[in-house]
């Protein structure tokens, strides 16, 4: 797939996710307000992604991985395995000491996350996302090239972000959805998945 023909089928997933979610009534507690408007950032930043790299800008495209998959798994911690003190700490803006993994950890105890996925994606690719995202030897090196200082990021690599940064954005729908008990976008968020090869067999 070409990296144009990838913009427009992400460009299409967050045009469905907005339309799907505008109108939902969820739960109005702390827990899942704050759990909600992670969600929502999360799809901010795979809008931001699509629009940086129509834009060229591809180094704060990748920058951007890393907070689209943290902010993700804070916002299913929140809502899923936090416990009430921890949810108003939040809302005082105390983040939780608790390390990534460790909240990749809980979540996964959860049914649904017990596949172990997240912590799959945090030993594969999470040294990469803090590279990209911190300035590091990954995103400097691909600013290098034999005759000048500019960006040099492979197809490939732009098609694994955009790809990445799309399945986040349907996990986070998955989970609106679920507070808002629609079983029927639920199931269409998974249909989406398996579609793409991104749920397990």
């Amino acid at each position: 797939m070409t990296i144009q023909a990838a913009l427009l089928k992400s460009a299409d997933l967050s045009s469905w996710i907005d339309s799907s979610i505008h109108g939902l009534d969820i739960p109005s507690g702390d827990r899942e307000a704050m759990a909600a408007a992670l969600f929502d950032q999360v799809h901010e930043h795979h809008k931001a992604i699509q629009l940086l790299l129509k834009s060229s800008l591809v180094g704060s495209a990748f920058s951007l991985v890393r907070p689209t998959l943290e902010t993700f798994v804070r916002g299913v911690w929140l809502l899923r395995c936090a416990s009430d003190k921890e949810v108003e700490n939040f809302t005082k803006d105390k983040i939780s000491e608790k390390s990534f993994g460790a909240l990749i950890k809980g979540i996964e105890a959860c049914p649904g996350y017990d596949v172990g996925v997240l912590s799959k994606v945090k030993k594969e690719a999470w040294s990469a996302m803090c590279s990209y995202a911190h300035g590091g030897y990954l995103q400097a090196v691909r600013r290098i090239t034999p005759d000048q200082i500019t960006a040099n990021y492979s197809e490939d690599e732009m098609l694994e972000v955009i790809n990445s940064s799309s399945a986040i954005a349907l996990l986070a729908a998955f989970e609106i959805f679920s507070m808002a008990k629609r079983k029927d976008l639920v199931e269409a968020v998974l249909e989406r998945m398996r579609g793409a090869s991104l749920t397990p067999e």
